[in-house]
């Protein structure tokens, strides 16, 4: 049981780059095969996600890139 629910936010644009580059990293995807995908699942999905969950949240956590590239909350 828990007393809060958290949202890790990342906007959508950013949500959907890192969702191509796994694509191609880790299930070594063509750009047309990632992009379909992304299309017709993992977008839709990662909208729906954010639409119905972010005003079910006790706290949101913005997670965006430092100019370094590396993530900061």
């Amino acid at each position: 049981m828990f007393d809060e629910g958290w949202f890790l936010y990342v906007t959508l644009e950013e949500c959907k780059r890192r969702v191509l580059k796994r694509h191609h990293q880790v299930m070594k995807m063509s750009r047309e095969e990632s992009m379909w995908r992304l299309m017709t699942n993992d977008g839709p999905n990662a909208e729906l996600v954010i639409q119905e969950s972010i005003g079910n949240a006790d706290r949101l956590v913005e997670i965006r890139n430092h100019p370094s590239g590396d993530e900061v909350a």
